[in-house]
């Protein structure tokens, strides 16, 4: 809900930040596999849960407001990962100007973080002063 693309980047950078420090704080020793496995488990929660807001808001769909369609996927913090994969689907949506979706089932299939890492590294199209 970043009122711009700047303030957006800088918001996501700190989500992946706090991601990243979850599994370096949890999956160590025998569970750093489960770092992987978190990665390929948030890409799959949050891509179903996107597909769902994404039907929600689209004028041929449901067209509910963003806002209304979002809030009705919040939970009660139980279940935590479907909340945290949507969030970085749709900040991937809003910041990525890729096809996103073939690089997640294309021949190569990226996850959610790959993507997003692969998109705040890139900077953003400066603006013409016309």
């Amino acid at each position: 809900f970043a009122s711009n693309e700047k303030d957006a980047r800088v918001l996501a950078g700190k989500a992946l930040s706090l991601l990243k420090k979850r599994q370096a704080k949890y999956f160590t020793g025998k569970k750093a596999i489960l770092k992987e496995l978190d990665n390929i488990f948030l890409s799959m929660e949050g891509l179903g849960q996107y597909a769902a807001v994404a039907w929600l808001t689209d004028p041929k769909g449901a067209d509910m407001p963003f806002e209304k369609a979002v809030s009705g996927f919040r939970r009660k913090r139980n279940q935590w990962s479907q909340e945290e994969g949507l969030a970085l689907f749709l900040i991937l949506n809003r910041l990525a100007k890729t096809d996103w979706p073939n690089d997640i089932f294309g021949k190569k299939p990226k996850n959610i973080i790959e993507l997003l890492e692969q998109v705040l590294k890139k900077k953003p199209p400066a603006k013409s002063r016309t």
